[in-house]
């Protein structure tokens, strides 16, 4: 489990130059913007929001109804993973947040 908060981050090896340009991006059409101007092609862009506020909705619910073992296993964790997937959930369904995932591609590489 990755505690509220913090993130997961997968090391693929040192980026190229080019990637850092596009870290720097702020909202999807400013990132797809920047990824493209860095020579990258969008394969794929799929919006993930409601399907991922639903996943969260079934989360909290078996959490609650497993509230007793999980707070008895984790004490303070279970408390602050339930706050957490409603907030976000919430923010999700409120469009506060948005979950996109696009898939970009070098050509000729």
């Amino acid at each position: 489990m990755v505690r509220p908060g913090t993130s997961v981050r997968r090391d693929f090896g040192s980026p190229p130059p080019e990637a850092s340009a596009v870290a720097r991006c702020g909202s999807i059409p400013q990132e797809l913007r920047c990824a493209e101007s860095a020579g990258f092609r969008v394969s794929s862009l799929e919006d993930w929001t409601s399907s991922c506020a639903a996943t969260l909705r079934v989360w909290i619910d078996n959490l609650q109804h497993r509230a007793q073992d999980v707070t008895a296993q984790w004490p303070r964790e279970s408390r602050s993973w339930l706050f957490y997937l409603i907030d976000t959930a919430a923010r999700l369904e409120a469009g506060e947040l948005q979950y996109t995932q696009f898939v970009l591609s070098r050509p000729n590489m």
